[in-house]
């Protein structure tokens, strides 16, 4: 009786799980890991995130800072993604690829600007790991690239700014004709030929 109680409470532990010796589906899975800001750049809540890979389709909504989780892309494939605001246009690009390893990364946000005016992009980087923004879309012309530096964190000159410390690049666009367009920027190691970005940032222009 007593090897038949022992047997019934080990084959429970096993296949739910609650000894901790059967890991949750899915749990080693790389991540899609990303956050939706609006033109304040604060978190976006209640946006619909829909995940296509060529096979299946993943959905997912962000929370109330903005951020979304996708599990289940396969390393290394081509994916498209749509963002839908609640009361807002969907916003659509492909060709975005996963990595091979790790996780994957992906801000997306909401600018606007009037013709002749400038609106800038502000992405964190740190060129001592190697690492760089790339534009790797630049949209139809509606937009044209005015400048593009570094700040390092407590630096007020940019020339000084690849001394190995963390900060931001700056992309600056002026708006030339009304429209709209996404940009997609792409954060690697250029001299890495073949590789995927680790991370994408994706700005959905309007010009006024």
């Amino acid at each position: 009786m007593r090897f038949w109680v022992l047997f019934c409470l080990v084959f429970s532990m096993l296949f739910t799980g609650v000894s901790g010796l059967t890991p949750a589906l899915g749990a080693d899975e790389a991540l899609l890991r990303g956050v939706v800001y609006d033109e304040g750049q604060k978190g976006l809540p209640g946006v619909a995130v829909s995940v296509w890979d060529g096979k299946l389709s993943y959905k997912a909504v962000t929370d109330f800072d903005g951020n979304f989780t996708i599990r289940g892309l396969i390393p290394g494939k081509p994916f498209a993604i749509r963002w839908t605001p609640r009361g807002g246009n969907s916003v659509k690009v492909d060709a975005l690829t996963f990595p091979a390893e790790g996780d994957l990364h992906l801000s997306m946000d909401y600018g606007s600007v009037g013709r002749g005016n400038v609106y800038t992009v502000r992405l964190p980087s740190n060129p001592s790991t190697g690492y760089g923004w790339t534009a790797l879309h630049q949209g139809v012309a509606v937009v044209r690239l005015k400048e593009n530096t570094f700040h390092g964190e407590g630096d007020s000159f940019p020339e000084r700014a690849k001394t190995g410390r963390p900060g931001t690049e700056l992309w600056k666009y002026e708006g030339i004709a009304k429209g709209n367009t996404a940009l997609i920027f792409g954060y690697q190691r250029p001299w890495e030929k073949g590789t995927t970005p680790v991370r994408y940032h994706v700005l959905s222009m309007t010009v006024r």
